[in-house]
């Protein structure tokens, strides 16, 4: 059996690496219109990870041990839903799992956040 010969093949790409994520992931988001097309009273959820109170460090070591692998920053993690008020009222926050998840919902229209 004869094997082909193998040929060294020099390949020159463009550098597409980003600096800056989060900065990055900011931008792109404010320049998405993200939540214009809601219409006024539309409800909306979002979940993820928060950090629970200090002194709760089991819970926190797994909300940092799942934020490195999930998250750009870990900024903003004490209020996380703070984010929507932006464009919505957020109406209710639970948190579980040891208050390291939370679910938000909020409806479309826009006051300042309600904060745990």
């Amino acid at each position: 059996m004869s094997f082909s010969r193998l040929l060294n093949i020099h390949q020159k790409f463009p550098d597409r690496r980003v600096a800056d994520i989060s900065s990055t992931v900011q931008k792109e988001l404010a320049g998405s219109h993200f939540g214009e097309n809601l219409k006024p009273g539309a409800r909306v959820v979002a979940s993820g990870l928060k950090w629970a109170r200090p002194l709760v460090s089991p819970t926190n070591l797994m909300v940092l041990q799942a934020a490195l692998v999930s998250v750009t920053s870990l900024e903003g993690l004490t209020a996380p839903w703070s984010n929507l008020a932006r464009w919505a009222r957020v109406d209710d926050i639970q948190t579980m799992l040891g208050r390291g998840v939370f679910i938000a919902s909020a409806t479309v229209g826009g006051e300042l956040p309600i904060v745990l």
